[in-house]
């Protein structure tokens, strides 16, 4: 099953749904961008954005100039999406699962190898320095070439 990175909107209909349902109760405003919005200003950005996309994919005889305005407000409704998905990482916080209403994924702890893992890891890093020819610095430094002269010109 392919991982298809979803549409703009498609993003824009997961951060309302995630707006509407899983925002901490008591939250009024968060900054978006350099502007702290309130979160029905938001709403309503969202929505406006979200009616040029409906609009576009379910009309008919009015398609092409639907699509036109969509295309035209894209970049500002791709600046806007931009700058809200930070902003409800910070309300929500990165490792919150009710991310995913929002249609973002939640940061998972690292994995801790095993020292078997570690062991594998660093001689196969190893293997690789090795069959790229890769030097640190000191190994770097001892290494002197000498310039052969060149027919011609006068010995010294």
């Amino acid at each position: 099953m392919a991982n298809k990175k979803p549409t703009l909107g498609e993003e824009i209909k997961d951060l309302l749904d995630g707006l509407g349902t899983a925002l901490p109760a008591g939250t009024q405003s968060f900054p978006v961008g350099s502007v702290v919005m309130t979160v029905s200003a938001i709403i309503q950005a969202l929505m406006t954005f979200m009616g040029d996309w409906t609009a576009a994919e379910d009309s008919g005889a009015k398609h092409h100039a639907d699509v036109q305005r969509r295309n035209d407000n894209e970049p500002a409704a791709r600046a806007f999406v931009d700058e809200l998905k930070p902003a409800v990482l910070a309300v929500m916080g990165s490792k919150n699962p009710d991310l995913v209403k929002f249609g973002m994924k939640p940061r998972q702890a690292k994995k801790k190898l095993t020292s078997e893992q570690r062991v594998q890891a660093t001689a196969k890093a190893l293997a690789t320095r090795k069959a790229r020819h890769t030097l640190g610095p000191r190994q770097r430094s001892q290494i002197k070439g000498e310039v052969p002269p060149t027919p011609g010109s006068p010995a010294k």
